[in-house]
């Protein structure tokens, strides 16, 4: 007797680009981020460039940086 396998991998990707970031909905967080990205955007700063790094023991020593250099083809 022969045994059939049929696997199926079904999946959406949905990718949506905002004219501007909606840090509204980012909490109390936002505007931090907000008041850095903003007049960067002019240098080409982009929010995929902005690192928050949130992993330290308190707030003194969150780190935020923005790359600013161009991307390489």
């Amino acid at each position: 007797m022969m045994h059939e396998l049929d696997i199926r991998l079904e999946g959406l990707n949905y990718t949506v680009r905002f004219s501007r970031p909606l840090f509204e909905y980012w909490g109390r967080g936002s505007d931090l981020v907000r008041n850095v990205y903003e007049p960067l955007v002019s240098f080409g700063a982009t929010l995929s460039k902005v690192q928050l790094a949130t992993s330290h023991s308190n707030g003194a020593d969150i780190m935020l940086s923005v790359n600013l250099s161009e991307d390489k083809p």
